[in-house]
């Protein structure tokens, strides 16, 4: 038999971050579709020729149109105006939002908003700045402000291991933060963490700080649960809702 040819191994082509100007026009050459676009450039009146296409479904489930990202306040100008039409068009509005932004930015968007959904990751400010690298100090503040303009707040308690998991002392000074906020803490959504997204960034070249964090399942978190439910008169969950009742 003839001597078999030893196979090379082939190094396959690789995209140097670095050099990326995000052109995309690595991806209309690729003959074979390897590479794709994960966003596009839309209007207004784009987004909302989308959304309006499912307008009874909001009449029927009392859901509607919810601005998040990514985050919206870094945005605010474009946030402004996506929250004005969906008023204009009738809709239930949601803001969701880390609250890391500037209040005068952010309170005439409050005029256009039903129901804000707030981030609150970690209490502790020497945590906050480890973990997510900047002080929870604005976030705070936002949060007093934004309970005093009177709009709904439901907030938002992803929940992950070595940052606020084991801890029941959490939940609890989570209890003591809501009352200080008042009536307009509507609900308090305990946020399971999940790895979905690990394989989205390694599509992008990037490696998620979190990866190789272990998932929380909701009977881990029931404690958590029990004690916040117990603390007041909002509505608490795990894993936050599909639709938001409208009052």
């Amino acid at each position: 038999m003839p001597d078999e040819k030893e196979i090379e191994a082939i190094d396959p082509p690789r995209i140097d971050r670095d050099k990326c100007t995000r052109c995309m026009k690595c991806v209309d050459a690729c003959v074979f579709e390897a590479l794709k676009r994960v966003s596009t450039l839309k209007t207004v009146d784009d987004i909302f020729e989308e959304v309006m296409k499912d307008d009874l479904f909001y009449k029927s489930s009392g859901g509607g149109f919810t601005v998040s990202g990514g985050e919206p306040l870094m945005h605010p100008d474009m946030t402004l105006t996506l929250l004005k039409r969906a008023k204009k068009e009738g809709l239930h509005t949601v803001l969701d939002t880390c609250g890391h932004a500037n209040w005068k930015t952010t309170k005439p968007i409050l005029e256009y908003v039903d129901l804000v959904m707030l981030d609150i990751k970690c209490l502790d400010k020497a945590k906050h700045k480890k973990w997510v690298g900047v002080s929870n100090r604005l976030i705070l503040e936002n949060a007093e402000k934004l309970a005093r303009s009177n709009v709904r707040i439901r907030l938002r308690l992803p929940i992950i291991h070595s940052v606020n998991f084991w801890d029941l002392q959490y939940p609890k000074d989570i209890v003591k933060f809501a009352r200080s906020l008042g009536k307009n803490i509507v609900g308090i959504d305990l946020l399971p963490f999940h790895s979905f997204a690990a394989k989205k960034y390694g599509n992008i070249g990037r490696k998620g700080y979190f990866d190789n964090f272990p998932n929380i399942y909701k009977e881990e978190l029931e404690d958590y649960k029990t004690i916040i439910s117990r603390g007041g008169p909002w509505q608490t969950t795990i894993g936050g809702l599909i639709g938001v009742e409208q009052k």
